[in-house]
């Protein structure tokens, strides 16, 4: 899967995209954001099991 952060519009903004800090944290948002979607998920299930 791929994700698109951000727009890059000018030079700045590229290298700062390029460095290893924002791209391990942009990917940790993501991982946490899907875990966080997923449990939920799962979550709503579980309450629906129990009627």
């Amino acid at each position: 899967m791929e994700v698109e952060v951000v727009t890059i519009t000018n030079i700045v903004e590229e290298v700062f995209l390029r460095g290893l800090t924002i791209q391990k944290r942009a990917a940790e948002g993501i991982f946490n954001g899907l875990i966080k979607y997923f449990a939920a998920k799962t979550g709503d299930n579980k309450k629906g099991e129990s009627k």
